[in-house]
């Protein structure tokens, strides 16, 4: 087969997305296939090593600001009206500029929702990379529960039994657009028609699962368009820092991991770390662009802060992990075999820990019911109880070959998917 024209379209704003997306474009590189990276942003340093084109976009730096970024990564409020129709119409405009000059055979994105238009406008075959907890097969699976801060929305859903309510959580994505209308008003002026559901609109034409099917037997049968590429890991270094070099174990003294991602209040997460002062545990915190070490008034003894320690490394470390329920974070804790406590901010989240929670490996606190007090009494009880932690040593086992075994390397896997999709196109 000669090589292809691969467009990758990261969505640079967020580190996830990105570090996938620079995981895909290496692979792509290392198969022999021409990459082209559209875009920049805060994590675009994550292409520096990777021989590949770059080319920009002018007006990603206006749709892109901090305002968009908050809005556009809470759906649960926003749906996808967090972009005016004229923005967007013009970004999709530039968009289709772009495929024109490069002409790509594919294109492919996590978390770029903008080329979901172009690329049908311009014919092209677009590949989409998202978790198995949001994906269609998921919910027709009945896999989704009721998003824990309907609630404190509205109250009166306390009325509605909650296998109703469970049932609606499947069928609303699957079935309603809502919270789409910019995006299908322009769909409609560029002819290409609506998005039928709130979950097409992160539809392509192949979509990559990044998970371990293992973890997901339920969905042992997906349908045509739809496969498992394994989990994607941040493959960029993150240095050691001499807080977590220098550490000694002690064998009757817990290590506590809190780790919250890019997600959450930086007052809950402050109180969060005050309150594991006097605590028999060693608390690793990672605040990534939560909160700035230097807002904290004051550090306890037993608690160790830092931007950012390799992921692996800190959570293998650690006893339990206290985490927000991110693909990537909720990956680096089963990777070390650590059972964890997860605090979802969004229904995404909830829905990636509670697959994890079938399999033995964790507790879940709603977002409304978290607070100091609560979050140490779930720490507690995955500590007294061993069977968390041996179900998470068994996960860590099942997962083991993905680090290990160079044919199932999930970048390679996936990159090899993508182009044997392409060969009767």
């Amino acid at each position: 087969m000669q090589p292809k024209t691969v467009l990758v379209a990261p969505e640079m704003v967020d580190l996830a997305e990105s570090h996938r997306m620079a995981s895909f474009a290496r692979a792509f590189q290392q198969l022999g296939h021409r990459v082209v990276v559209l875009g920049d942003g805060r994590y675009d340093y994550l292409f520096d090593d990777i021989p590949c084109e770059r080319v920009f976009i002018a007006y990603d730096s206006v749709w892109m600001d901090d305002e968009h970024f908050r809005r556009m990564h809470n759906v649960d409020e926003y749906g996808m009206n967090w972009i005016a129709p004229a923005q967007l119409s013009t970004f999709i405009a530039a968009e289709v500029d772009l495929f024109k000059q490069i002409r790509p055979d594919v294109a492919i994105t996590g978390f770029r929702p903008s080329i979901r238009i172009s690329s049908r406008v311009m014919g092209v075959p677009l590949v989409w990379v998202l978790p198995a907890a949001v994906s269609e097969p998921y919910f027709q699976s009945g896999l989704g529960t009721s998003p824990h801060d309907v609630f404190t929305k509205r109250p009166w859903m306390r009325l509605v039994p909650a296998p109703l309510r469970n049932w609606a959580a499947n069928m609303i994505p699957l079935h309603l657009p809502l919270k789409l209308d910019a995006w299908n008003k322009v769909a409609l002026q560029w002819g290409i028609g609506r998005f039928p559901n709130s979950l097409s609109i992160f539809r392509g034409d192949l979509n990559l699962l990044s998970d371990a099917p293992e973890l997901f037997p339920e969905l042992d049968r997906l349908p045509y368009g739809y496969a498992f590429c394994g989990p994607l890991l941040m493959e960029y270094p993150i240095p050691t820092p001499e807080s977590l070099r220098t550490y000694q174990k002690r064998p009757d003294r817990p290590v506590v991991l809190f780790s919250m991602g890019s997600s959450g209040s930086p007052d809950l997460f402050k109180a969060i770390v005050a309150s594991f002062e006097g605590q028999p545990y060693d608390v690793f915190v990672a605040t990534t662009t939560i909160v700035d070490k230097a807002e904290f008034s004051h550090i306890p003894d037993n608690v160790i802060v830092e931007k950012f320690f390799p992921p692996i490394d800190v959570a293998a470390l650690a006893d339990v992990a206290v985490v927000h329920g991110g693909q990537g974070t909720v990956y680096s804790t089963l990777f070390a075999g650590t059972p964890f406590v997860g605090v979802p901010m969004f229904s995404d989240q909830q829905y990636h820990l509670e697959a994890m929670v079938r399999r033995g490996c964790g507790l879940v606190i709603k977002r409304d019911q978290c607070t100091p007090q609560s979050l140490l009494a779930a720490v507690r009880r995955v500590l007294a109880n061993s069977d968390f932690a041996q179900s998470a040593g068994y996960i860590q086992e099942l997962l083991l070959k993905y680090r290990t075994q160079p044919d199932l390397y999930p970048p390679h896997v996936g990159a090899q998917q993508v182009i044997e999709f392409l060969a009767p196109i």
